[in-house]
């Protein structure tokens, strides 16, 4: 991955628990944007 930010959080073992979504609007520059969330108990 290009960003050491992110592969840090994606192979940190201490995050256990993951949730993504998604959300689309034709009025923005993408049109889709994707989120993450890490979470441990």
């Amino acid at each position: 991955m290009a960003s050491p930010g992110h592969c840090a959080n994606l192979m940190n073992p201490m995050f256990t628990e993951m949730g993504t979504a998604y959300a689309t609007g034709s009025n923005t520059d993408y049109g889709i944007y994707w989120t993450m969330l890490f979470g441990a108990p």
